[in-house]
């Protein structure tokens, strides 16, 4: 890789590539759309709804006051709702568009750090696989939040590029990418803990760079400046006497592998396989950055792109950290692993912040490393034909083995009201129960 920029370029795609990806596109539309509405809705979209059938912005800021979400998802619902939504195909839209935009900003995000081969695997699995198909089948935030954080991102790197290389802003890239962060901050705080320590690590990499640090100043204080309107109700929410985490459980030692195995269709195995498959990529990288420091140690002038965690010999430890949060490998296992530890962290301090779909933020580097592993593979042909059985195993689990559409995956309440009208309770002996909810709202 052109020492120049450690964190990818723009590069050429071929156009068969373009035309791999439209088709990839199209398919997981497909496996989005269809049956959309078999399910009724669960428990969770039955309160977002709810809430988003609230009279006006104003009911809905003062009935989210006290609780302990921001109001951009029950927002979107309620526009949807004032424009005469009211199905489970309706609600669940917003996913469905979030999920299929999934799979081109994977692309350009492996096509950038990488190459087009890398981006199309990446693009191939969050088509294909259970995780972000079932996300982009519910009325909830989790897939937007996935896909905000994942595009702002692909606009965060040349932006980055150019603040560390020549000290200016492109704002081509910084604007939308403060959009981007504030639209997250209102679809989940989550969104605020990504863009936080994304920040972190832009403010590391500018460091020797002070007119870079003052525009990085200006270009985080966008998505606050969006954020400004629901900001007294933030603090009034992390002051409220509510435990916003009573109702998650601490989570043990092996809660960054089960996250894993949920962006895997669940599976045990598939999660250990993959697991293989990121060593030997590590592996690979290593014996690939001793080969680049031999060369530069013999004075070899070293124009070959680099891996992710190839790093050249440097003179002090603090140097090669430095050059080593620039390669596209070790950000990658930043995004997929450093969410997951402040998660623990948290858990430690005795509260518990987190469930598995929350941490959707770090579901793309988990499939950009996976795609990257794949390339890694020796033989001629194998890498594309590994990757093909691959997604082609894990859509056979889930249509074949778990009949995904056929088998109810939630909780039908729709199908169980409709049994209780039909049959009228009337019969000696029935129970009939009604659950009102918070306060009596649902």
């Amino acid at each position: 890789m052109n020492p120049s920029l450690p964190l990818g370029s723009s590069k050429p795609v071929p156009r068969w590539a373009w035309l791999v990806l439209a088709a990839l596109m199209l398919a997981g539309a497909g496996l989005r759309l269809a049956a959309l509405d078999k399910d009724s809705f669960w428990l969770d979209e039955l309160i977002r709804v709810t809430e988003a059938r609230l009279a006006d912005a104003p009911s809905i800021y003062a009935m989210l006051a006290g609780d302990v979400h921001p109001p951009g998802y029950i927002l979107l619902l309620h526009a949807i709702t004032r424009l005469g939504g009211a199905s489970e195909w309706q609600y669940r839209f917003p996913s469905v568009l979030a999920g299929v935009l999934y799979i081109p900003i994977l692309f350009l995000l492996g096509q950038r750090l990488y190459s087009h081969r890398e981006g199309l695997l990446a693009a191939a699995l969050a088509a294909f696989l259970h995780c972000p198909i079932d996300y982009s089948r519910e009325a909830a935030p989790y897939m937007l939040l996935a896909a905000l954080t994942a595009g702002a991102t692909l606009l965060w790197l040349p932006l980055l590029e150019t603040l560390r290389t020549e000290g200016r802003v492109r704002w081509a890239c910084a604007l939308p990418y403060g959009l981007l962060a504030g639209l997250s901050f209102y679809m989940h705080y989550f969104g605020i803990l990504f863009f936080g320590l994304q920040a972190a690590l832009a403010f590391a990499l500018c460091l020797r760079n002070r007119r870079a640090l003052g525009w990085l100043a200006v270009i985080y204080a966008i998505p606050w400046l969006l954020f400004a309107p629901w900001l007294p109700y933030f603090v009034g929410q992390l002051r409220g006497g509510q435990d916003v985490t009573a109702h998650m459980k601490e989570p043990g030692a092996g809660f960054f592998f089960k996250f894993l195995k949920t962006l895997f269709n669940g599976q045990h195995p598939v999660m250990l396989g993959v697991l293989a498959l990121y060593g030997f990529a590590f592996v690979m990288a290593l014996r690939q950055a001793g080969r680049e420091a031999s060369s530069v140690e013999r004075g070899a002038s070293n124009d070959n792109r680099t891996d992710g965690l190839a790093v050249a010999t440097l003179h002090t430890p603090l140097s090669t950290l430095h050059r080593l949060l620039q390669t596209p490998g070790f950000l990658l296992l930043l995004w997929l692993s450093v969410p997951a530890l402040v998660v623990l962290a948290a858990a430690f301090l005795g509260k518990p912040m987190t469930k598995d779909r929350y941490l959707l933020i770090s579901m793309a580097p988990a499939y950009l490393l996976l795609a990257r592993a794949f390339m890694r593979l020796p033989v001629r042909g194998l890498p594309v034909a590994a990757a093909v059985l691959f997604c082609a195993g894990m859509l056979y689990e889930m249509i074949g083995a778990e009949r995904y559409y056929v088998a109810p995956q939630r909780q039908q309440f729709r199908e169980a009201i409709r049994y209780a009208l039909d049959n009228g309770g009337q019969e000696p002996g029935t129970l009939r129960v009604a659950w009102l909810g918070q306060a009596g709202t649902h």
